[in-house]
């Protein structure tokens, strides 16, 4: 089987920005939340101060939750590559996965593993003089808990407009074609 090559061109780059004008609020929320997920797994997420030292500064790749980061950082960029996939019109990996567990399953897995590096960083730095939460763990819960509201509203929404489209009045559709018939 033979490998389709993505090559961009300006048919495929106006399809993309359209596809992308297309996304709910909730997705595009989403979307954000996840790139920055990934993004803040390279920022400092604790400082240590041993006794006698400068500070040492670990980021989700090293120290004591590197296994812990890395899984978050794996975690956001397979909802980043469902949403690329979509974006692309490709739809391959919408084939292999269904879309609507691995969002919520990435966001909830993400939100229990940055619990837990919490703890780790925790209880490992009862060993230095001084240990501070840095900007990179806050900003990956943050935008996890946001990712989890939007998959929350993106969910109320579609079930909103599917009551909707099941209550609407038969004879709503009646008028429309009936006016429709009178003009002419």
């Amino acid at each position: 089987m033979a490998r389709k090559k993505i090559n961009f061109r300006g048919k495929e780059i106006s399809a993309f920005l359209q596809n992308a004008r297309r996304l709910s609020f909730e997705e595009q929320v989403l979307l954000g939340a996840h790139v920055t997920t990934a993004f803040s797994c390279f920022l400092p997420w604790v400082s240590y101060d041993p006794l006698y030292g400068p500070s040492n500064y670990q980021n989700a790749f090293s120290g004591a939750t590197w296994l812990i980061g890395t899984l978050i950082f794996l975690a956001s960029m397979a909802v980043m590559a469902l949403f690329v996939d979509r974006l692309l019109d490709k739809h391959v990996l919408r084939k292999l996965l269904p879309e609507d567990p691995l969002l919520k399953g990435g966001s909830i897995f993400s939100i229990i593993l940055l619990i837990c590096a919490w703890s780790v960083i925790i209880n490992i730095g009862q060993g230095y003089a001084g240990v501070e939460l840095r900007f990179g763990l806050a900003l990956c819960l943050i935008s996890q808990v946001s990712a989890l509201v939007s998959l929350w509203l993106r969910n109320k929404s579609e079930k909103k407009s599917e009551a909707e489209e099941f209550f609407q009045l038969p004879i709503a559709k009646k008028s429309r074609q009936s006016a429709k018939t009178h003009h002419k």
